[in-house]
């Protein structure tokens, strides 16, 4: 029995790989690059609410920008080191200015979410209006984007 352990752990060992503290290396680099990599972030993450609310899809930028689905699925992961002139090119492509610290992109996205939200309250409201011969008040409440009924 004593021998199967043995030979069980000896066959573990053999499949363990050594420290080749690869690992190690990755946290100093990240470390060091810590300011690019966060400003790297808030552009991707800048790239991808745009595209949200502009309701694009990642090849549709790259079709734009004459470059591979490949190469923006790069930039929007967050780790790209992005050139004033890759930053440039994405901000005519989008239409935003993406150096703005994101204020820009978050609220051309509450914009869109607002009025998508407004018209939709705003043709339900047409449809019970219509059903009902004009005959209910239809109040819109745009913060919780509901339609409140009141006989009158």
């Amino acid at each position: 029995m004593m021998d199967t352990k043995k030979q069980a752990l000896e066959k573990l060992k053999g499949h363990i790989k050594p420290d080749t503290g690869k690992w190690k290396e990755d946290v100093q680099w990240r470390r060091e690059n810590r300011g690019w990599l966060r400003k790297s972030q808030k552009i991707a993450f800048d790239i991808l609410q745009t595209l949200r609310a502009q309701k694009r899809s990642q090849k549709d930028l790259a079709a734009a920008m004459n470059v591979s689905p490949q190469q923006v699925n790069k930039w929007v992961k967050g780790r790209e080191n992005f050139t004033l002139e890759t930053i440039d090119k994405l901000e005519r492509a989008l239409g935003v200015d993406l150096l703005q610290q994101g204020q820009q992109t978050q609220s051309q996205a509450l914009t869109h979410s607002f009025k998508t939200h407004y018209e939709a309250v705003s043709a339900e409201k047409e449809k019970i209006q219509s059903a009902e011969g004009g005959t209910r008040v239809i109040k819109l409440n745009p913060s919780e984007f509901t339609i409140a009924q009141q006989t009158g």
